[in-house]
């Protein structure tokens, strides 16, 4: 069976992410927009969050959904910047 290619719209960036913010927080926080392919917190190699994320989402729409009410709102005392 072949993987479903990902679509490139459907695949958000996330910045501004307060250093706090964990990899399984980001994809608990985004999975209520629909179904996440991949969630990947960028990460320096002492393991500290780079402060950006991409979330792959399996619709486009869930995407657009995400970057609409996420975009500008507080997690973690930080405004979210999401593109």
């Amino acid at each position: 069976m072949m993987d479903q290619k990902p679509n490139p719209k459907a695949n958000i960036l996330i910045r501004n992410l307060a250093s706090t913010v964990s990899q399984k927080t980001v994809y608990e926080y985004y999975n209520k927009f629909g179904n996440i392919q991949k969630c990947k917190l960028e990460c320096f190699a002492d393991g500290m969050s780079r402060g950006f994320a991409y979330v792959q989402f399996e619709k486009e729409a869930d995407a657009l959904c995400a970057v609409e009410k996420t975009n500008g709102v507080e997690l973690e005392g930080k405004a979210l910047e999401v593109f």
